[in-house]
């Protein structure tokens, strides 16, 4: 049983070093301002959006963006490669 968990965390491991290099290796197609459009386009009543920042969600690269609508607040994820909303979640 021993050896699958070393099998299992080094198949994460990698896959973890996989991901953290694909930050340096594939520069975001969408600019921090096209993240930004997008999501406030997505959020009805949208006031304000922060600075995008990168993330990591749903097993991509994406621009997390903090959008103010109607005195709440919505974290937009939008695909840094694609502008696909990939989640919305209300805080």
């Amino acid at each position: 049983m021993k050896k699958k968990h070393k099998i299992i965390a080094s198949t994460v491991s990698g896959l973890l070093i996989i991901l953290g290099l694909s930050f340096f290796l594939f520069p975001a197609t969408i600019s921090r301002e096209e993240a930004q459009e997008i999501a406030i386009s997505h959020v009805e009543g949208a006031s304000f959006a922060n600075r995008p920042e990168l993330d990591f969600e749903f097993f991509r690269r994406a621009w997390s963006v903090e959008v103010i609508a109607q005195g709440n607040t919505h974290e937009v994820y939008v695909d840094t490669q694609t502008g696909e909303i990939l989640g919305i979640e209300l805080h």
